[in-house]
């Protein structure tokens, strides 16, 4: 029985493994902590997904942290210890060399995103976009509407995704589709998507 409740929530997203089949990580059960210090996050470059045309659902960002801890496990791209939970804010490698902080914002209109290497946001715009999308169709039925918005270097402005990639905001050029599908295949976001 436990078994099968341990692999109901798995599947609606409410729980991810911690370590490979020995303990599991359930964010809504996380414990309250002062708010972080976002100053050390000042050099970071910021992204974020912008719900305010509808709203954000409760539980949605706790859904995006199990996936990306989920993510991490599988890939083994970090130790423990490199993970920090909190209910509203998550910092963990998304990939080898990828630290990202992750901070729900508290009007409930925005997941907001600080990267510390801005020559892989690219790949971590791919592996969130990706992520949402699964919790929007498998969980949500289709119902959540987002952008995501990426801030521009020169003047801390959020511009479009579509518009960051054109400008080469993101790091180089490599924006087409072979190089989405390319960094996709590299991070095998979609492989670990269709294995939940």
């Amino acid at each position: 029985q436990t078994e099968f409740l341990v692999q109901v929530m798995k599947q609606a997203m409410l729980m991810s493994e911690w370590k490979r089949g020995d303990s599991y990580m359930v964010p809504s059960l996380l414990a309250a902590q002062p708010p972080p210090d976002l100053k050390p996050l000042k050099e970071c470059h910021r992204m974020k997904i912008d719900f305010s045309r509808k709203f954000l659902i409760r539980g949605v960002f706790q859904m995006l942290v199990c996936l990306c801890v989920e993510f991490c496990v599988r890939k083994k791209s970090t130790q423990h210890s490199s993970i920090d939970l909190m209910p509203s804010f998550v910092t963990l490698p998304i990939e080898d060399g990828a630290i990202v902080h992750m901070m729900e914002a508290e009007d409930l209109e925005s997941i907001f995103f600080y990267s510390e290497n801005l020559a892989r946001s690219l790949t971590m715009v791919d592996i969130v976009q990706s992520m949402m999308q699964k919790i929007n169709f498998e969980v949500m039925s289709g119902g959540l509407k987002w952008e995501i918005l990426i801030e521009h270097p020169n003047n801390n402005s959020f511009i479009s995704l579509e518009a960051a990639r054109s400008k080469t905001v993101l790091g180089g050029n490599s924006n087409s589709q072979d190089d989405l599908d390319k960094r996709n295949k590299e991070a095998n976001i979609d492989g670990f998507l269709s294995d939940l």
